[in-house]
């Protein structure tokens, strides 16, 4: 196997390495682990680009490199664990990655701005988080999108509902969403329809980016 060290500093490193288990009926009684684990503590020990057991393969894994994160976040059992206390270092140290599903997540935080909850909004956002709506200004902290959000909901549009045509979740702590967004447009009272992506991404189980691209001839037409 291929292991993936996260250091405290944010760092990570990736080393091979095998193990063997000898087994006794269904329990182990034998752990042997061979690997050179000292560039995890030395970061300037060089690690060779082809020193991954993947490299004959040519980076041809049978599972995903992210396998772990959906076994904390998915499968019952893991799921059990983490909320027993056993959760992984990367995520109690940090966190980092969340242990919620982002799809919850992000249901949540749409949930909250929909009913109006704006405490679980803000709590939902980095201090720092960022909000860009098509090619308008970034805006930054939860204080300023809360009041582009005010802004967009009583001068421009109201949204209704969404209704999502296909979700990434991608290794690199993020979701991309693509929906058609059901909304009423505030300066003539008419319902439209209009695609859009949205993209987001987390720290921990909180949104530190969220960016929308709404499909804008669509949503500013008259008709």
């Amino acid at each position: 196997m291929d292991v993936i060290y996260w250091r405290k500093d944010g760092s990570f490193v990736t080393l091979p390495c095998s193990d063997i288990f000898r087994f006794n009926g269904s329990q182990i009684e034998e752990l042997r682990i061979y690997m050179d684990a000292n560039p995890v503590g030395d970061k300037s020990l060089p690690v060779g680009k082809k020193a991954s057991v993947f490299t004959i393969t040519e980076g041809q894994r049978v599972p995903s490199r992210d396998i772990m994160r959906h076994y904390f976040t998915e499968h019952a059992e893991g799921v059990q664990r983490a909320a027993n206390g056993f959760a992984p270092k990367w995520a109690t140290r940090g966190p980092k990655w969340p242990l919620v599903p982002k799809i919850d997540l992000l249901n949540a935080f749409q949930g909250a701005i929909a009913s109006g909850d704006w405490n679980s909004v803000t709590a939902s956002l980095t201090p720092n988080a960022i909000l860009r709506v098509g090619n308008r200004p970034e805006v930054v902290g939860p204080r300023a999108i809360l009041d582009t959000l005010s802004n967009l909901f009583t001068h421009e549009l109201r949204a209704t509902g969404a209704t999502y045509t296909q979700v990434w979740d991608t290794p690199d702590n993020a979701l991309v969403v693509e929906m058609i967004v059901q909304a009423t447009r505030l300066r003539d009272n008419r319902s439209v329809n209009y695609p859009c992506v949205e993209t987001y991404r987390f720290e921990g189980e909180r949104i530190s980016e969220w960016r929308i691209y709404p499909v804008e001839a669509a949503l500013l037409a008259a008709e």
